[in-house]
């Protein structure tokens, strides 16, 4: 028993009537064996150089005379990848491939599990793994998978032992030939739509809707498009719809569309075939933002709570749509709120103070001005507290309420 890759010389030496020459013919599972870079023929014994699994078998040794025969054999078991094994013509119809192949040759070695791996045209020569069969206690083998339009498949069946996988004999063994077969599907209506549907306003008067374009593996079909479908969400709002050319383009602009309403958008591929068979996902976006109108009215001081403290307060604004989904504020105030207590100010320091309106890219002009001086107070530093003289500065306070 040998290991891949090592090599071994096998010793046969016949006695015989000195009155006879003897010739020794050397085979190995019945075919005879020529001299090579594998093999080295000499008078006594035969030399394998640098073994592979291929080379196990019945070793057979003849030493022949005039007048006789005499045979030796030996059994070489050389452990190493398994052997390819015999893959049958693909069975393939639109949606399914069946893959047959027959048990392969171990090389001494059992065999763990067989797996089968296609590669696309789209993806040439990157394998990827399909299906594993871990029964391998039996000779006839066969899987099913599952198959795309418009695609040519070739498959290949790896076997795989504790010594590798047998695809490894390509790059040692050039005599090992690996086999592949093939499946080409027609073209059908695409059976997906592009995924990450968003859509969102980036101008006052702008729509922009994105999505991932979709891997030509999933196309189908040539061609392959989009199908952008909008329209206001509002009662007796009509869908409106144009096609986007480009397959690789992840968005498009709408353009000339009222300033923040809620639009409902769809996003459908189109193949030279015809539209998917799957209905695309409704999603919702808002069109484009623009400067708020006014800042809040009647900014005030509500109190002056103490040297560091002033609550100021104001009307809130008017806003038309109630029943917009919840927002995260970035800043002071949310827009339900008419008053903020302000805690971080500085004792006997005079202070101008003005609010926004704002939104998520623009403000509104700000309020009218509010002055005001704190008294004076105490700052605390390592809990002692440090006497304040008059410390006049001027502050452009912002109380900026977001509205989304």
């Amino acid at each position: 028993m040998l290991e891949a890759g090592n090599s071994a010389e096998l010793h046969c030496e016949a006695i015989a009537d000195p009155r006879l020459e003897v010739h020794y013919k050397w085979t190995i599972n019945g075919r005879i064996i020529n001299e090579s870079s594998i093999f080295n023929i000499l008078p006594d014994r035969l030399r394998i150089n640098s073994a592979r699994g291929r080379h196990s078998g019945v070793v057979d040794c003849a030493a022949v005379t005039d007048v006789d025969v005499k045979l030796a054999s030996m059994k070489l078991v050389v452990k190493d990848v398994p052997a390819h094994p015999v893959v049958e013509p693909a069975v393939c119809t639109e949606r399914k491939a069946v893959i047959r192949w027959r048990a392969a040759n171990e090389h001494g070695d059992q065999i763990k599990k067989y797996t089968v791996e296609m590669h696309t045209d789209f993806r040439k020569n990157v394998w990827e793994r399909v299906v594993d069969e871990l029964n391998v206690d039996k000779e006839h083998f066969e899987a099913d998978v599952t198959l795309t339009p418009w695609v040519n498949y070739t498959f290949r069946v790896i076997a795989e032992n504790s010594h590798g996988r047998s695809d490894l004999n390509a790059a040692l063994d050039e005599e090992d030939v690996m086999q592949t077969v093939s499946c080409q599907t027609r073209p059908s209506f695409p059976y997906s739509n592009p995924s990450g549907v968003r859509a969102e306003g980036t101008e006052a008067d702008n729509l922009v809707v994105y999505w991932t374009p979709m891997d030509k593996y999933f196309w189908n079909a040539p061609n392959l498009q989009y199908l952008v479908r909008y329209k206001l969400n509002e009662p007796h709002s009509a869908w409106t719809e144009f096609l986007v050319e480009d397959s690789l383009a992840n968005h498009t602009i709408i353009r000339e569309q009222p300033t923040f309403r809620e639009f409902l958008v769809q996003v459908r591929a189109v193949n030279a075939i015809g539209p998917s068979i799957l209905e695309p996902e409704i999603i919702k976006g808002y069109s484009g933002e623009d400067i708020p109108a006014a800042p809040p009215a009647n900014f005030r001081i509500e109190k002056l709570v103490n040297f560091s403290s002033v609550n100021f307060a104001w009307e809130l604004i008017e806003f038309w749509r109630d029943l917009l989904p919840a927002r995260k504020y970035r800043i002071l105030v949310p827009p339900t709120q008419s008053e903020k207590l302000v805690t971080t100010l500085s004792a006997n320091s005079n202070y101008t103070v003005v609010i926004r309106t704002k939104n998520r890219k623009h403000a509104s002009e700000p309020s009218p001005e509010i002055h005001l001086t704190t008294p004076e107070g105490c700052e605390f530093v390592s809990d002692e507290c440090m006497t304040c003289g008059p410390l006049l500065q001027r502050s452009d306070f912002s109380l900026l309420p977001l509205f989304y």
